[in-house]
């Protein structure tokens, strides 16, 4: 049944982002009683266990030539990496630095896209940009001394979230080709279920994968609901969405990522925000917002 309510869609992705950003605070809790890769591993199984059937309820069921098998695989390889390093980070830092500097990616795509495949900048979008990332910059700062912060575990944490920021805009960069050939829910099927398979052979080559009996129901229920609720959903979701709106409406969404991230973190976690993170947020996504607000669509 088609669903025509003008509502539908804004409210829809508002709970999409919700869930999005819960992921951080599902991740937060596990991420030191797990190896970083065996984490990703199981949230892309969970997830990969949901788009699989959804998948062949399509008629496209042949595989892609296999001239792009190992371009889709790196692509794949792309979009389950950040998910260890947000491990890795996220006890170095916050939920909500993690998930404001994660989510720069759009910054990263802008900074990028006139090199990799000569996508026109204005200087409006430019100047957003700059803005964008002088708030990266805030937040990494965070009111510190910078010739201190660069010793502490939380700069490394910060550096390993923006090593995340610019695979994730790699990723968007090269994986939009794709899109356009095969459709969204096919490539991320794609791309969820080969990255889980390549995370699991690392883990395997890593020695690590084994551990995967010590580890408690709590943990693989809280990797069930981030593969479920915080992955294959808002991929499902955002898929649809971009059916029904323009892209560039559809992606301010993900500037409420970080604000549903910032409101768990503190509620949940009790996380102390200071003026500067907000500040940060703040400037990030007025830069987001604006370079999304000048493309075309």
């Amino acid at each position: 049944m088609k669903i025509s309510h003008p509502a539908f869609w804004p409210l829809i992705l508002v709970i999409t982002m919700a869930f999005w950003a819960g992921g951080y605070a599902f991740l937060k809790p596990i991420a030191n009683d797990i190896d970083p890769v065996l984490l990703g591993v199981l949230r892309f199984f969970f997830a990969g266990i949901v788009l699989l059937p959804l998948l062949s309820l399509q008629k496209q069921r042949t595989l892609p030539p296999r001239r792009e098998w190992l371009p889709l695989a790196l692509l794949s390889l792309a979009n389950v990496l950040p998910t260890p390093l947000l491990a890795i980070s996220i006890e170095r830092t916050s939920i909500a630095v993690s998930s404001i500097l994660v989510n720069t990616n759009p910054l990263w795509v802008a900074l990028l896209a006139p090199f990799l495949i000569s996508e026109h900048l204005t200087w409006r979008q430019r100047g957003c940009v700059a803005i964008g990332f002088v708030g990266v910059l805030l937040v990494i700062l965070n009111g510190q001394n910078p010739w201190t912060l660069i010793q502490s575990d939380y700069f490394l944490g910060s550096l390993i979230l923006l090593i995340s920021a610019i695979d994730i805009a790699l990723f968007s960069i090269f994986v939009k080709r794709y899109v356009e050939r095969y459709g969204g829910l096919y490539v991320t099927t794609i791309n969820v279920t080969v990255g889980s398979l390549l995370l699991l052979l690392i883990s395997i080559v890593q020695g690590n994968f084994w551990s995967i009996a010590e580890v408690s129901l709590r943990t693989i229920w809280f990797c069930m609901l981030l593969g479920i609720l915080s992955t294959a959903l808002p991929y499902m979701i955002w898929n649809s969405s971009m059916q029904h709106l323009k892209a560039s409406v559809a992606a301010s969404y993900k500037l409420l990522i970080p604000i549903f991230s910032t409101i768990l973190a503190t509620l949940l976690f009790q996380e102390t925000i200071s003026i500067w993170i907000i500040l940060g947020m703040a400037m990030t996504s007025v830069g987001i917002y604006a370079v999304h607000r000048g493309e075309p669509g």
